[in-house]
């Protein structure tokens, strides 16, 4: 809403066809947020955070502060 995605109008096509997965909000990644350091305030990226700790995924992001995590990144 605020102008910084866009995405195609039909996305699940989009990103089915480009091999993406969904990955829901889990109650594992709910447990490991809580116990993050408060290095980044906004919610959303918080929760990336946390999922991409517990399922040793790689983040992409340009927001240095998200780098301040035990988490790989590019």
């Amino acid at each position: 809403m605020i102008g910084k995605l866009e995405a195609p109008d039909d996305l699940p096509t989009a990103l089915a066809a480009n091999n993406f997965l969904e990955l829901p909000i889990t109650i594992k990644h709910s447990q490991k947020l809580y116990h993050l350091p408060l290095h980044h305030q906004d919610p959303f990226d918080r929760i990336m955070i946390s999922q991409a700790i517990s399922e040793g995924l790689i983040l992409m992001t340009r927001d240095a502060q998200i780098a301040l995590y035990d988490i790989r990144i590019i």
